[in-house]
């Protein structure tokens, strides 16, 4: 685990199930490979932790070793993508989004919730 994946605000079994259900690991995400796979796991993770984490572009930029305007330009191809642009890269993004959904709502069933990681999905810190 890297010390940017310890300072952002999701709990690390969110964070794991997460890049679990990219099919990334932390570290591949962190590289700069330009890989398409990896590519559209950014953008969707970055679109899921803006969305859901009200994390900053900053934050999400620390997380994945990028800077913050690569993470914009992240977030508008993945707003595009739930929006319904037809291109495969945006379904695939969209498609990768509506998992992530599902990724975080299983990894959160399955265990209990400290009061603090609660304090931290509901923004009540």
């Amino acid at each position: 685990m890297t010390a940017a994946a310890r300072d952002v605000r999701v709990p690390m079994r969110i964070q794991h199930a997460l890049f679990e259900c990219c099919g990334v690991k932390l570290a591949e995400a962190q590289t700069k490979s330009r890989a398409n796979r990896l590519a559209i796991a950014r953008h969707g993770l970055s679109y899921f932790l803006w969305r859901r984490y009200r994390l900053s572009t900053v934050e999400i930029g620390r997380l994945l070793n990028r800077d913050h305007s690569t993470i914009c330009h992240s977030l508008g191809l993945a707003e595009a993508s739930v929006e319904g642009h037809k291109s495969p890269k945006c379904q695939a993004i969209a498609a990768l989004i509506r998992n992530l959904n599902d990724a975080e709502d299983t990894a959160l069933s399955h265990h209990n919730r400290p009061k603090e990681e609660a304090a931290l999905l509901t923004g009540n810190r």
